[in-house]
């Protein structure tokens, strides 16, 4: 599933949203005792109203403050869900990169994954600058 297919939070509650990380609570991977969590995410874009000057003469309306709200919130998904995908005939395929993983330690996505339908299968490869081999495996749900 595409992230601009998820629907945009309306206009009476997407400020709070914004301002409570809902994307980053509801989408992102926790860590635990076991599974590191991914730390490679991109850096946070500054959306352009952070850097204009708070004017109490000069306010946005509620439709500019809603716009600048659905930015922020669609930066905010483009972030967590850091993936580069492709598609082929038979599969979507989405690569991420990880700049360190220390051997014997696992890592979580950067995401939650959403499908349509949930698949039969995930096919996986993981290639390292440090190794030649090409690590693949199949996960069954």
């Amino acid at each position: 599933m595409d992230i601009y297919e998820l629907p945009t939070p309306e206009i009476n509650i997407i400020e709070q949203l914004t301002e409570l990380d809902f994307v980053e609570q509801i989408f992102k991977i926790k860590e635990s005792a076991k599974i590191d969590s991914y730390d490679c995410y991109p850096m946070k874009q500054l959306v352009y109203s952070d850097m204009l000057p708070t004017n109490l003469l000069n306010k946005p309306s509620v439709s500019e403050k809603y716009e600048d709200n659905k930015l922020r919130y669609r930066h905010a998904l483009e972030q967590i869900f850091c993936y580069k995908k492709f598609a082929t005939k038979d599969n979507d395929i989405l690569s991420f990169h990880i700049t360190y993983l220390k051997h014997n330690t696992s890592m979580t996505f950067p995401s939650v994954l959403l499908f349509k339908q949930i698949p039969e299968y995930m096919e996986y490869e993981i290639t390292s600058k440090h190794i030649s081999e090409i690590i693949k495996g199949k996960i069954t749900f």
